[in-house]
């Protein structure tokens, strides 16, 4: 299922962070802390997933569905919308 967890999953382990492991924010912190460039502003940690040879319009459409979703229902809406940078 691509790493997704259904609820099912979540709620007999208790938490998507003890499901995954490390909760985002303190691996943002321990890198930041970790790293000789943590302390200059505007330092950032960004996930990135890269993709080869494929036609992103789809996942752009679908993004923007997210975020429309996202905006439109109340939390806990478990939804991860994600920025898409076409370079070709």
């Amino acid at each position: 299922r691509g790493g997704r967890a259904s609820r099912e999953e979540v709620g007999r382990v208790g938490s998507l962070d003890q499901l995954y492991g490390e909760p985002w924010a303190d691996k943002v912190e321990r890198i930041r802390r970790a790293s000789p460039h943590g302390r200059r502003s505007g330092w950032a940690l960004v996930p990135l997933l890269s993709k080869a040879n494929d036609d992103v319009r789809q996942e752009v459409f679908v993004m923007q569905l997210l975020r429309l979703l996202e905006r439109a229902f109340p939390a806990p809406l478990w939804l991860r919308p994600y920025a898409i940078l076409s370079t070709g």
